[in-house]
């Protein structure tokens, strides 16, 4: 991303949630935002914010909370409630029921929280696609912890790269013994203990309440995209699960992949929220497909809640294909801005910004790559930001977007 002439200064700037950014010196400080006094080259900036920002959680507004709409978690214990003996999951090796899903969840958030693990704690789960991994990842969430999604296929030194870099406090995988030479406490799933007697407390009950601003889960760009991770807030994936065309109590949903693609996770949460059945293939009977299944209909990133907009591609007689980007998401905004952080014409070549609910707290402790990619949104003016996707955009008469690069845009 570029911002101007290299010469140009820029001060830091904090918004009221405690979040670091910078600005173009000389420019209207964007609403919500205010300087802290340091002005300098946009290198010493980012140095400034890296070591006054120790901590990324955003600060929680007395009343923040109750203003948000019911989280995802409190979606799959409701559905679960509602219907305990409905299939939650079937194929991959097993057969899983909402209210099994909902003990054996219980179960480990208590093995979790016994073991210490706290709200922003990530705990990383180690499985393929199937009950285990689904009653792991609510389990995890029960405890208000951030989960991290590995499939226990993946190659191991990329597995070991995401858990050593995630700093995961407990690691539930299916097979303790490939992980012990990790720095982290192993729990091995499902486990052979008997469902515990928990007394008086109802099993329907969520655990330690998760803010909207706690982080919900680490989420890892592929190895050609550097392998950053990027953490999601449970405001954003429950933002990305409002945008999911709806998923009905009757639905059979297939679902395939590793859990750690952030779009068959989106398709697993969708489908859970919406108390369907996950349907892991082989399965003969017919389903209906995700609503994330096909990412090639989608426009996004981990840094903006996986996606924000259709996408499609047209071909206009013998000319080459073009990708263009639809109407965002509700609450999204986009906005085709030149080097200065301006709004460009409609014609005009520039670079995509992204703001709204969606966008992501940011990459796991590293503020100055960070804020180097997450602006202030000057068009909001109230305290948010927007991200710089890197994509080379125009807005076409007809109102449309149309990218004009056709590789990913890569963080710096």
């Amino acid at each position: 991303m570029t911002t101007g002439p290299p010469h140009r200064y820029f001060q830091v700037v904090i918004n009221v949630r405690g979040q670091y950014g910078i600005w173009p010196l000389g420019d209207a400080v964007p609403g919500g935002w205010s300087p802290i006094g340091f002005v300098s080259t946009r290198g010493d900036c980012l140095v400034q914010v890296a070591e006054l920002w120790k901590d990324m959680r955003p600060l929680e507004k007395p009343g923040d909370a109750g203003d948000e709409p019911p989280g995802w978690t409190a979606r799959i214990i409701d559905a679960a409630a509602a219907r305990p003996d409905a299939v939650a999951l079937s194929g991959g090796g097993g057969r899983l029921t909402y209210g099994r899903l909902m003990e054996d969840a219980r179960r480990l958030a208590d093995r979790l929280v016994a073991l210490g693990v706290r709200r922003e704690d990530r705990v990383a789960l180690c499985f393929p696609l199937g009950a285990p991994a689904l009653t792991a990842l609510l389990g995890i969430a029960l405890t208000g912890a951030a989960y991290l999604p590995i499939d226990s296929a993946d190659d191991e030194g990329r597995r070991n790269l995401m858990i050593a870099d995630s700093g995961a406090r407990v690691v539930v995988a299916d097979r303790a013994e490939v992980l012990t030479h990790l720095d982290a406490r192993i729990v091995t799933w499902p486990d052979a203990t008997p469902t515990e007697d928990r007394g008086d407390a109802d099993p329907w009950t969520p655990g330690p309440r998760a803010l909207a601003a706690d982080a919900a889960c680490v989420l890892y760009h592929p190895v050609d995209r550097g392998s950053r991770g990027v953490v999601l807030e449970h405001r954003q994936l429950n933002a990305l699960l409002d945008g999911a065309s709806p998923i009905h109590a009757s639905d059979r949903v297939a679902v395939s992949g590793p859990l750690s693609n952030a779009f068959v996770n989106a398709d697993v949460l969708s489908t859970l929220c919406g108390g369907a059945e996950v349907v892991v293939p082989p399965d003969g009977s017919a389903t209906r497909r995700g609503p994330w299944r096909h990412s090639s209909r989608f426009y996004g990133s981990l840094e903006t809640g996986i996606a924000y907009a259709a996408s499609t591609s047209r071909t206009g007689g013998t000319g080459p294909a073009r990708t263009l980007i639809g109407a965002p998401f509700p609450g999204c905004r986009l906005y085709v801005l030149d080097d200065d952080i301006r709004p460009l014409a409609v014609g005009g070549a520039g670079t995509l910004y992204v703001g709204g609910p969606g966008v992501a707290r940011g990459y796991l402790d590293d503020p100055a790559a960070t804020v180097n990619r997450f602006l202030p949104d000057p068009f909001a003016a109230d305290g948010s930001r927007m991200f710089a996707t890197g994509h080379r955009v125009r807005l076409t008469e007809d109102g449309v977007l149309e990218r004009l690069d056709s590789a990913p845009a890569r963080t710096p």
